[in-house]
């Protein structure tokens, strides 16, 4: 079995006009960040409707395939757009942690992330769907354009319209360990975060709380955007 030893969250509006981040979990068993787009505070109701589709559903049926979701999740927003012409434009990343008896999968689209950490280190990593950082998979680019390219925030995959595809991964017992933590974050907090500095706030035996203060701080100085995280610590008997 995994159990949760420390859980937290943030959920800042940052210095832009709307909040377009969502968050929604269900403890010790689902974390779901969401992060809107679309402007004039269509982002925020993508964000919502989409976290809001996928806790629903998976409180109803924890073994629910994460793409069917995705596909409810892409009615959803059509069916809003209809009736709200105006929305047409608007879409959401998604990043969640699903956690079962011996495994925790992970899913995503677009470039909201998440990391595990073991030690200081990470030890796994979402791949964000950007045009960077396919890019830097291809090898056309370097590990620092994924910082300040121009084009480091351009989508390549959101939840807007139909056929979209979550990437999944499942990490087992066997790749965890007692204590490793696991950060879901949207890109504000990544835009004010190299990795290796997220690294060295895990070096040190602090909560999840103490975490996201200093994760906070850090943000509130260099994010442009809003800023969000889910952050927990996971103990095993398995």
């Amino acid at each position: 079995m995994i159990g949760i030893i420390s859980e937290a969250f943030i959920h800042e509006q940052g210095r832009v006009e709307n909040q377009e981040d969502a968050l929604a979990f269900t403890s010790g068993k689902l974390y779901i960040l969401c992060d809107g787009l679309g402007g004039q505070g269509y982002g925020n109701i993508a964000s919502q409707i989409v976290s809001h589709t996928f806790k629903s559903t998976l409180d109803k049926n924890q073994t629910i395939h994460l793409n069917t979701i995705v596909q409810e999740a892409e009615e959803n927003l059509s069916q809003f757009k209809k009736t709200n012409p105006k929305t047409h434009a608007m879409a959401s990343t998604v990043a969640l942690t699903r956690i079962l008896e011996n495994t925790i999968e992970i899913g995503w689209i677009g470039d909201t992330c998440v990391y595990q950490f073991r030690s200081g280190k990470i030890i796994f990593k979402t791949i964000p769907h950007t045009w960077v950082e396919e890019a830097i998979q291809r090898g056309e680019l370097s590990e620092n354009d994924r910082y300040f390219h121009p084009n480091k925030s351009q989508l390549t995959r959101c939840i807007k319209d139909r056929n979209t595809k979550a990437q999944l991964e499942s990490i087992n017992c066997s790749n965890l360990v007692d204590h490793d933590w696991f950060l879901l974050c949207t890109d504000g907090i990544q835009e004010a975060w190299i990795d290796s500095d997220l690294e060295a706030l895990f070096t040190k035996n602090k909560t999840a709380i103490e975490i996201l203060e200093e994760v906070k701080k850090q943000c509130h100085v260099f994010s442009t955007d809003n800023y969000s995280a889910i952050l927990f610590q996971i103990k095993l008997s398995c």
